[in-house]
């Protein structure tokens, strides 16, 4: 394969060089509304040989002045090419009779005299291909390709008004400059991914903006930047939090040059949560160091701690309130997890204390977690539930308590046959009878046709059952 012309290779401004074709026609309308006259336009794209960058341009007719009018639109957009390749007018066998005619009156020899005096006084030079030779250019032919692929499965044969149709055309445009230049790379730590657009406005076009987190509150941020570990910290703190017996407690360990010099132990509630009294001890030691106005590592090994914090999902108070209080000290805080139990003399250490903080640390109040609020309310539901249960009356509540004596949540009925028999109300000739939907309640055998009769007296039903 030959080298790539010096001008598809060459360091340049995009849109210096580029390439010029067209395509159509597309039928489009003045006004919405049914039975609105649709007149035919057509569309100009210029391509820039360096960086595929497109330039799209409705053109209402194929006069040479049209063709002119979308010219200087696009040199007033995109700045003054300084050179323009197309299609010689002869070349294009087998393109249809409306593409020719534009092509034949747009670079016939008049037309080509007033094309080559307007863009003489621009200072452009207009290349033309050799006739014969669509391969010469295969650039601004891909790029036709794909922008009636993409105005074929978005409208398909629908007829637009020229102000929707514009937009579309401008919104293709940002999809075509958005297509990478590359190979997408399997780097996770390669942010994006080279695109046209970024010659154009620095981004992608189709990209979400960066969102503006100087005014969001810190429990929507994503991640707090925070170190793992401060090389020149004074202290490092160790914490734990521990549960024996529904009882929870915390403990924090301030080490000095691996000397154990200070130890809080705090005792929780016993509805609070290991993973509270995690977060609380992870809160007490940068309160703590901020009141001291010391630089500590802080280190737990309580992973879920760390990954909430570092949440913008959560909506617990208390996980937002310690996630404040970091942020806060993040320049006077690292924070960092290591393994359990693996013989980390400060983690040890911290076991330890978070044990015995259970029965001699001193009180520390933090709210209770969600899951016992739950808890609470479902027992003070179910408490309900049997009262009404005990003192319903009615007949079928009667013969429900005959089998279930209390409510529990334990016991679901998901059996409709089941439901069936406990209440008395299904398909049976006593119960369809009350609603006058039968003229008996009476079995076929002659017996009153209930649920306790087809269980257990029926001939006719008993030894199936």
């Amino acid at each position: 394969m030959a080298d790539l012309p010096s001008s598809r290779v060459n360091v340049s401004r995009v849109f210096t060089r580029v390439g010029i074709d067209f395509c159509g026609p597309f039928s489009i309308k003045l006004l919405s509304g049914r039975f609105k006259k649709s007149y035919k336009c057509y569309i100009c794209i210029f391509i820039c040989f360096v960086v595929k960058s497109v330039h799209l341009e409705i053109v209402n007719s194929c006069s040479t002045d049209a063709f002119i009018d979308a010219l200087k639109r696009f040199i007033a957009r995109r700045g003054k090419p300084s050179d323009i390749y197309s299609d010689n007018g002869t070349n294009f066998v087998g393109a249809n009779n409306e593409l020719r005619k534009i092509l034949k009156d747009l670079f016939n020899k008049e037309s080509t005299g007033k094309i080559e005096d307007f863009i003489a006084s621009e200072g452009i030079v207009w290349h033309f291909n050799p006739p014969a030779t669509p391969h010469f250019g295969g650039l601004w032919e891909a790029g036709v390709k794909s922008l009636k692929s993409h105005l074929k499965r978005v409208v398909g044969n629908t007829v637009l008004t020229h102000e929707e149709f514009s937009t579309l055309v401008t919104q293709v445009e940002a999809v075509l400059n958005s297509r990478p230049l590359c190979n997408l790379s399997s780097d996770p730590n390669d942010d994006f991914v080279l695109t046209p657009a970024h010659f154009l406005v620095g981004s992608s076009l189709t990209a979400l903006p960066d969102p503006d987190l100087t005014e969001v509150p810190i429990n929507r941020q994503k991640l707090i930047n925070l170190d793992s570990k401060i090389s020149n910290a004074d202290y490092e703190i160790y914490t734990d939090g521990s549960r024996i017996e529904n009882e929870t407690g915390f403990a924090v360990c301030i080490l000095k040059v691996e000397i154990n010099i200070q130890n809080y132990l705090f005792k929780l509630n016993t509805f609070n949560s290991v993973f509270q009294a995690e977060l609380a001890a992870i809160e007490f030691a940068v309160n703590w160091a901020v009141k001291e106005k010391v630089k500590v590592n802080i280190h737990t090994d309580s992973l879920s701690s760390i990954s909430a914090i570092n949440s913008a999902n959560t909506r617990s108070e208390f996980v937002n309130k310690v996630k404040s209080d970091i942020f806060k000290a993040k320049n006077m805080v690292g924070l960092s997890w290591i393994k359990a139990h693996v013989g980390i003399p400060g983690n040890e250490l911290a076991d330890q204390q978070a044990k015995l903080a259970i029965t001699s640390g001193e009180k520390f109040v933090i709210p209770a977690p969600y899951s016992h609020l739950k808890g609470l309310l479902k027992n003070y539901i179910v408490n309900e539930w049997n009262e009404y249960w005990n003192r319903y009356d009615s007949a079928s509540g009667i013969r429900e308590r005959g089998y279930i004596n209390q409510v529990s949540p334990k016991f679901l009925i998901h059996n409709k046959f089941l439901i069936y028999f406990l209440s008395g109300h299904g398909p049976f000739p006593s119960y369809l009878h009350r609603f006058k939907f039968l003229d008996s309640p009476h079995c076929i055998c002659g017996m009153l046709g209930d649920a306790d009769h087809y269980i257990f007296s029926c001939s006719l039903t008993k030894e199936s059952i």
